[in-house]
């Protein structure tokens, strides 16, 4: 796998955020980006040399723009009047050429 997204969660924060983190970390993948809908905020990882590193964070209505695991800008606050009652994150611009979401899945 390349890219894991994990979206917290008030019942599972704790989990999302440390167990999961490492389980992914020892399974090989090498991205990972925690979304946290609360405020709203995007944590992106990328493993090196078996360790997870901090490659990009924004929070709010800041762009996050990544090179890997493939070309995105990501605003976690994104732009729709909407975002306060949704779990989602806004992808602004990407490969594709038009918006995508980043939704929760109750995961």
């Amino acid at each position: 796998m390349v890219l894991a997204i994990e979206v917290l969660s008030p019942a599972s924060r704790r989990k999302d955020a440390a167990l999961k983190r490492s389980k992914y970390q020892d399974s090989g993948i090498s991205h990972y980006w925690i979304i946290d809908p609360a405020e709203p905020s995007i944590l992106a990882l990328e493993l090196v040399e078996d360790t997870y590193r901090t490659v990009g964070e924004a929070a709010g209505d800041t762009p996050l723009t990544l090179d890997r695991p493939f070309p995105v800008t990501v605003a976690p606050g994104g732009s729709d009047p909407l975002s306060e009652h949704r779990t989602d994150q806004r992808i602004v611009d990407n490969s594709w050429g038009e918006p995508r979401n980043l939704t929760s899945f109750g995961m």
